[in-house]
């Protein structure tokens, strides 16, 4: 009885320690830097899984979570993504909404590829092609995959030309120093969501932003995202979610937008 006793116990003990060891880090999400070129980024946390697309050295990557030694990273642009087309609605000859709940966005034109994210109702996909029953589609927010520990480390928290440019500025030292201190430091983005009227906010030479939006109580945000998916709701009520920008110059908060769903279908 005592042996079985101290065998229950080692092996509380064991997989204790094991859960620890596979707790999700509390930081992220995290930037990350990619250390070499043409590093894998795979659909899963296995070295056997699908290759979804290569990254370069250099580049940066957001890490969502830690899975042991991989890091669940949101995909770059250039990643393939792929829904099928009677799940889609058109809005513009490059854009589309989606018609159904949580539809999965997959790595290839076949429902036997792996799913690398999913997509609501309503919300706006820019579409880059097509191949028989599906649409190509550019990565939205929701769609993931791995890249392994070995390849990535900890980006810096600003660009280095951003602290080499305020620390050529030989005047007003003490505001410098206080400068790069904000540059260096993190910030957490909470992300919101907006509904309002998308309007065009004019193309004007190193504007931030080409839309805005304007709420019932006459809120005004603008908005940084690709100009086709605004262009195709102007005048129409949407709902964008994504995180207010730090430290802007421009008159109105901006939302860095992450997705765009279509609240109605009626201009204004």
């Amino acid at each position: 009885m005592k042996r079985l006793r101290f065998c229950l116990i080692c092996a509380a003990y064991f997989l204790l320690g094991n859960c620890a060891s596979a707790a999700p880090q509390e930081h992220f999400p995290v930037d990350l830097e990619v250390k070499e070129d043409n590093i894998n980024i795979r659909a899963d946390a296995t070295v056997s899984s699908a290759v979804i697309c290569t990254a370069f050295k250099g580049q940066r990557l957001e890490a969502l979570a830690q899975a042991y030694d991989w890091y669940k990273v949101r995909l770059p642009k250039n990643a393939p993504a792929y829904i099928k087309k009677d799940l889609l609605e058109s809005v513009t000859d490059r854009t589309a909404k989606v018609s159904a709940q949580r539809v999965n966005v997959r790595l290839g034109p076949s429902e036997s590829t792996p799913v690398i994210g999913k997509v609501s109702e309503n919300q706006v996909v820019y579409l880059l092609g097509s191949t028989g029953d599906w649409a190509r589609i550019e990565p939205v927010y929701s769609t993931t995959g791995y890249v392994h520990k070995l390849f990535v480390r900890e980006a810096a928290a600003a660009p280095e030309a951003a602290v080499a440019l305020i620390e050529a500025v030989p005047a007003a030292q003490p505001v410098i120093t206080e400068k790069k201190a904000q540059l260096t430091q993190t910030v957490p983005e909470t992300p919101i969501s907006i509904q309002g009227k998308i309007l065009p906010y004019g193309r004007v030479f190193k504007r931030r932003a080409s839309h805005k939006i304007v709420t019932s109580d006459k809120k005004t945000y603008l908005l940084k995202g690709r100009t086709e998916n605004l262009e195709s709701l102007t005048h129409r009520s949407a709902i964008v979610t994504g995180v207010i920008l730090p430290d802007t110059r421009e008159k109105y908060p901006i939302i860095d937008v992450a997705t765009i769903e279509v609240a109605s279908d009626t201009r204004e």
